[in-house]
């Protein structure tokens, strides 16, 4: 079943571990904390994060966006790579990163070593189009060789025609028994994230309030799960 992850972006540590010790009474499992827009992170900060998640029985994805990946992170990919590195070593659940990111290879050796208790996601984002599904095949292939656990595509519509070929990306990766994460953005694309159990979608993303929206198209929690609950899902 589809997994609802919670997205917190927040500058202030203090903020981000008083939403998690609230989320404590959020019917949600997972929570996505976006460790790029924290100034001066660092591998305390990050403990505190996953210790706090794990005292009221949540999980964490994290990623670290550079400004293209509409984030604020502004540090070298190598210091990326060290704050990825630094929440592999404490055990968070989920790290998300861009399929082109150059230390790929760094984050699987770390997950290694730490007897795979992180999951990597390699992610890619169409913020102003849906590539056509046959464009879609060769980044999923990528994706694959590169070594995705799961794989997250992102894609903004500009009709149905688009959403369906999200649908479609979708039952390939259900063929070939890949874990993903498909979505398609925007007002549009709303519907993937109420059939993401229908697509058999890892997780889908929804803000507790409208105003913690990470994504154009999200639905906020409750929102999603009266749909579900509807839907019978």
């Amino acid at each position: 079943m589809t997994k609802i992850c919670i997205p917190i972006v927040e500058k202030k540590i203090s903020k981000i571990l008083e939403k998690i010790n609230e989320s404590k009474n959020w019917p949600v499992e997972i929570l996505e904390i976006w460790l790029g827009e924290i100034p001066k992170i660092s591998d305390k900060k990050i403990n505190k994060i996953a210790l706090t998640a794990k005292s009221v029985g949540k999980k964490i994805l994290v990623n670290c966006k550079n400004s293209d990946e509409k984030g604020n992170f502004i540090g070298s990919d190598l210091e990326k790579t060290e704050i990825l590195k630094s929440a592999i070593k404490y055990n968070i659940d989920f790290v998300d990163v861009d399929v082109d990111f150059p230390f790929i290879k760094n984050l699987q050796k770390k997950i290694s070593e730490n007897n795979n208790q992180t999951r990597l996601i390699l992610s890619t984002h169409f913020w102003e189009k849906t590539p056509q599904i046959s464009e879609l095949k060769k980044i999923i292939t990528k994706m694959i060789s590169r070594g995705a656990q799961i794989i997250k595509i992102a894609a903004m519509p500009k009709n149905l025609k688009d959403v369906a070929i999200i649908f479609l990306l979708a039952e390939i990766l259900n063929q070939k028994k890949q874990k993903h994460i498909c979505i398609s953005m925007g007002k549009i694309g709303a519907i993937s994230r109420i059939y993401a159990p229908i697509l058999k979608s890892e997780i889908t993303f929804a803000p507790f309030k409208n105003y913690d929206k990470s994504a154009p198209g999200q639905i906020n929690f409750e929102n999603l799960r009266e749909f579900w609950r509807i839907l019978q899902f």
